[in-house]
């Protein structure tokens, strides 16, 4: 993250993970910009759907990076065969589709992609 630049937009901050993350950067004096997918209710949120075409980069501008964070809850249940290949195949299909789908301005400087496992 660029040091000189103190907002990063993050998916998944209300998780466990995302949490901790958060907690560490504003600890740094980051701002934390939050993807959600209900109705804001901050003014540091921004409404995005995942799975729609496009999202609008203009809420991007000026931030040092996005931090994704995507997957399957993998506290829950054994990890058959079955269930690593949904890990992997959805956190694939996430991580393609987050940086296809984000129009992102020609200045942003990074996307981090994470997965929770």
């Amino acid at each position: 993250v660029n040091e000189n630049n103190k907002r990063v937009v993050m998916s998944g901050a209300s998780g466990p993970l995302g949490e901790a993350i958060a907690d560490a950067l504003r600890a740094k004096g980051y701002r934390i910009t939050t993807l959600v997918r209900r109705d804001p209710k901050h003014a540091d949120e921004i409404r995005w759907d995942p799975s729609a075409p496009q999202m609008d980069g203009a809420p991007l501008e000026g931030a040092a990076g996005i931090i994704h964070l995507s997957g399957e809850n993998v506290a829950e249940g054994r990890w058959s065969d079955e269930k690593k290949r949904r890990i992997i195949k959805k956190r694939m299909k996430e991580n393609c589709r987050i940086r296809r789908r984000l129009v992102l301005p020609c200045e942003f400087a990074m996307l981090l992609s994470v997965a929770k496992s």
